[in-house]
């Protein structure tokens, strides 16, 4: 065996870099701490490859590893994106012992000594000392863009997918599943963190699966709304955005990407200080999914008038519009299209009309996409007629 080695050492750089890049992982990591001479060619690209997308928790364990891992000179600048968990641990205040079976007793106690010190620590303030410290070696390291994410760190989730564990998981929670959701106070944290230090992620992306009123909560927070807004209040352009909310009842979902294109699912005022920034913001590309008349789609045509002198691609999917007794709100909905917007190209796909005094209309059963201002002006031309004959008739 140690003649191999020598062998593999002895080797040109150029033949050690292309058996690095032709590792496992695992194998890199064993690779990189064999000795000094093959760690150098494996180091970088283990950071590339297993330091890139980083889980954290607010605990000490796991907030040093990511201070240790931006300080150093290699894997500081390999960080790509800082996922954090927003469940927490926390034990029963009150149970008799005697009333619990022996076994559950026990585990009881492991697991209210385990919340005591998680709590502990975040009472203590040293989380935003620690992740303030994280994010300023991140940017005195000058690396590329960086994004923040906070994620549901629990098995939550309607398909009960698997969750990737975060670094010092098992340390801080053993066999234990975290159950106590805290969503905004993780990201006001990571906002708290980012003024201190100084530093602004390229990207924020918010992913949970449980509890649709924390969703509202954190929309309409005044704090988050700054964060992610100009003195204008309207959307940082210099920051991507990705909110996901889905649960087996409420479905949300919103990319702010490229600065200008916008795709939600759905859309609706009651979204607070979050949907007064989108509509401050010039949009150009809009893609809309489930929107319901009742909920959605007067607000989207309130978008399209802040948004009339910047859009110019659109697509409208999966909506639904309920037609009150003497209404046209689709027929308006697409002259308003037609006649106000500066639209290059519109999609349109599964539009259901249900009027108050017949049966319901599908539209656009088949994918429409038309594109140039002619085209579609006479698209829409045609379908506007239509749903004035059958107003009519």
């Amino acid at each position: 065996m140690a003649n191999y080695a020598a062998h593999i050492v002895a080797l040109p750089p150029e033949i050690l870099d292309i058996i690095v890049a032709n590792c496992q992982d695992g194998d890199l990591s064993n690779l990189r701490l064999s000795c000094r001479t093959l760690s150098s060619p494996s180091t970088r690209p283990f950071g590339r490859r297993c330091l890139a997308h980083l889980r954290i928790i607010f605990t000490e364990l796991s907030l040093q590893g990511l201070v240790d891992i931006t300080a150093h000179p290699v894997f500081g600048t390999s960080v790509r994106s800082i996922s954090f968990g927003t469940y927490r641990l926390t034990g029963l205040k009150y149970f008799k012992l005697s009333s619990v079976p022996g076994n559950h007793a026990s585990d009881l106690i492991v697991k209210k000594r385990l919340a005591k010190k998680q709590q502990a620590f975040n009472r203590s303030g040293d989380q935003l000392v620690m992740l303030t410290t994280a994010l300023q070696n991140l940017k005195l390291r000058g690396g590329p863009s960086i994004g923040l994410r906070i994620h549901d760190d629990s098995m939550r989730s309607k398909e009960r997918r698997p969750i990737i564990r975060a670094h010092g998981y098992h340390r801080a929670y053993g066999k234990f599943l975290p159950e106590k959701h805290e969503v905004e106070k993780t990201l006001l944290t990571l906002i708290d963190a980012s003024s201190l230090s100084g530093f602004m992620p390229a990207a924020l992306d918010i992913d949970m699966t449980s509890d649709f009123q924390l969703l509202r909560n954190l929309l309409c927070n005044t704090t988050f709304k700054n964060f992610i807004t100009t003195k204008e209040h309207s959307l940082d352009p210099q920051m991507d955005i990705y909110i996901k909310f889905d649960d087996s009842k409420t479905r949300f979902t919103c990319m702010f990407t490229r600065r200008t294109c916008l795709e939600l699912e759905p859309l609706g005022s009651y979204y607070g200080n979050f949907y007064r920034a989108l509509q401050r913001t010039a949009i150009v590309d809009l893609k809309i999914r489930d929107a319901t008349y009742s909920s959605s789609l007067p607000h989207l045509v309130e978008c399209l008038v802040s948004w009339k002198k910047t859009i110019r691609y659109l697509d409208l999917s999966r909506a639904v519009v309920f037609e009150r007794q003497m209404t046209d709100f689709a027929a308006t909905l697409f002259r308003y299209m037609r006649d106000d917007l500066e639209l290059e190209v519109l999609k349109l796909h599964d539009i259901r009309i249900y009027p108050y005094n017949g049966s319901h209309r599908w539209l656009f059963n088949e994918p429409a996409k038309w594109h140039g201002k002619q085209e579609i002006r006479e698209g829409l031309h045609r379908v506007i007629s239509e749903l004035n004959t059958d107003t009519v008739s």
